[in-house]
C-alpha cells in the first residue's frame, strides 16, 4: 500500500454523485501522478449507482485516499464536507467526470512558490477526448498587497478577461480557507458557487500566480448539467454570489469601495444579462429579476452603479461606460419601450 505523510502538501477534493462511468478514470489519473505528496479526499454525495464500490476498491489499495459519505445535498455541500477534513498546505479540486494529466501536481507544486492562489489553464475535451478548446492565459504574477489592487485584479483579470475562475483550475492555500471560514455558497443552486469561492479567497490573498499549465482535462458531456446551465437564466444564483462577496467585503473593511463593488456586481450578473441580449427573451429581464429572492440587494447595487460613471471609466472607455449605465437604467425600471427609445437616441448621438 502507498503511504503518505501526516500533513501532505496538497489535498485534492473530489465530490461524486452517481459517477460510476467516470470516477475510475478520475481517481486513477490522480493516484498515478508523478508527484506523490498528496491526499485524495472523496466525498460521496449520496450515490446510488455503484460509484461507492469503485471508490472503496481504490481506498483499500492506497492510504492517501479518505472517503466521506453524506446524503445527497449538491456539489457545494459536498465540497464543504471535503474542506472540513483536508490536511494539506494547499487545496485542489477535481470533478468526478474530469481528470488530471500525469504531471499536473508536479507542475503546480514547482510553480506555486509562496503564492496564495495559483490559477491554471485547462483543456476542454468531449467524451471522445477530442479537444474542444485549450485556454492560453500567459504566466503572470500579481501582488494583491492592498485593497485596490485586489479589486482591480478581480475586475480586470477574473471578471473581464476571464482568467479561469473555476475551482478545479486553481490551487488554494488551506490556511486562508480555514482561518476565514470560506465555504461554497449553498444558496447558488449549484451554479456560480465556484466564482464566489474564488472571489472570497482573493480578498485574503497577498499574491497570485497564473500558470500556463493546461493539464486539467475538463470533459464536456452532451446534455450534462454544465451544458444546460449555458442556456438557463440564473440571475438569482449570481445575485447570491455577489451578495455573499459584498457582505464579506463589508466585514473586512472595504466599505469605502462601494461603487467599485457595484461594478463587480454588474460583472458577476453580466453573463446572465448576456444570455438575453439581442434574443427574444430580452424584454423578459423584468420577469427574471422578479425571480430573485433578495431583490432589495439587487436594486441597491443597481442604483449604486448608476452613480458610478467615473469609477466605471477607470476600467473601460467612456462610450462603454455610458452603455452600461443605459442598460443599468433599464434593469432598474424594466421599461422595454423606454430602453429601446433611449438606446436609439444614444447610438444616434455617438455615431
Amino acid at each position: 500500500m502507498t503511504e503518505t505523510s501526516k500533513n501532505p502538501f496538497i489535498s485534492i477534493i473530489v465530490p461524486f454523485y452517481n459517477d460510476s462511468l467516470t470516477i475510475e478514470r478520475c481517481i486513477a489519473s490522480i493516484l498515478n501522478q508523478s508527484f506523490k505528496d498528496f491526499e485524495l479526499v472523496l466525498v460521496n454525495d449520496g450515490s446510488e449507482d455503484g460509484s461507492e464500490k469503485i471508490v472503496e476498491r481504490f481506498r483499500k489499495t492506497d492510504d492517501r485516499i479518505r472517503v466521506f459519505k453524506q446524503k445527497n445535498q449538491g456539489v457545494s455541500v459536498a465540497r464543504n464536507t471535503g474542506i472540513e477534513h483536508v490536511l494539506g498546505e494547499y487545496v485542489a479540486f477535481c470533478d468526478a467526470d474530469d481528470y488530471y494529466g500525469k504531471n499536473r501536481l508536479q507542475n503546480l507544486c514547482e510553480e506555486i512558490g509562496n503564492n496564495d492562489i495559483l490559477f491554471t489553464n485547462y483543456t476542454n475535451i468531449d467524451n471522445k477526448e477530442n479537444i474542444i478548446k485549450m485556454t492560453n492565459f500567459p504566466n503572470r504574477c500579481f501582488k494583491l498587497d492592498n485593497e485596490k489592487n485586489c479589486l482591480d485584479f478581480i475586475i480586470n483579470e477574473v471578471l473581464q478577461k476571464g482568467c479561469s475562475w473555476t475551482v478545479w483550475s486553481c490551487l488554494f492555500r488551506r490556511s486562508i480557507i480555514m482561518e476565514n471560514g470560506i465555504r461554497f455558497n449553498k444558496q447558488c443552486d449549484n451554479f456560480g458557487e465556484d466564482l464566489g469561492f474564488v472571489l472570497e479567497n482573493l480578498l485574503y490573498a497577498k499574491s497570485v500566480l497564473i500558470s500556463k499549465d493546461n493539464s486539467y482535462f475538463y470533459v464536456s458531456h452532451s446534455g450534462s448539467m454544465s451544458d444546460k446551465n449555458n442556456d438557463v437564466i440564473r440571475m438569482d444564483s449570481m445575485n447570491e454570489v455577489s451578495k455573499s462577496f459584498y457582505e464579506r467585503c463589508k466585514r473586512i473593511g472595504y466599505k469605502k469601495y462601494e461603487k467599485i463593488l457595484a461594478i463587480i456586481h454588474f460583472l458577476i450578473m453580466y453573463g446572465q444579462y448576456y444570455k438575453m441580449i439581442g434574443k427574444p427573451a430580452y424584454p423578459e429581464l423584468k420577469t427574471e429579476i422578479e425571480k430573485i429572492r433578495d431583490k432589495r440587494f439587487y436594486y441597491q447595487m443597481v442604483k449604486r452603479l448608476l452613480r458610478s460613471y467615473k469609477e466605471i471609466c477607470e476600467y473601460t472607455d467612456k462610450r462603454t461606460a455610458k452603455q452600461i449605465l443605459l442598460f443599468t437604467n433599464y434593469c432598474l425600471h424594466g421599461n422595454w419601450e423606454r430602453f429601446k427609445i433611449e438606446s436609439a437616441i444614444f447610438y444616434k448621438l455617438i455615431k
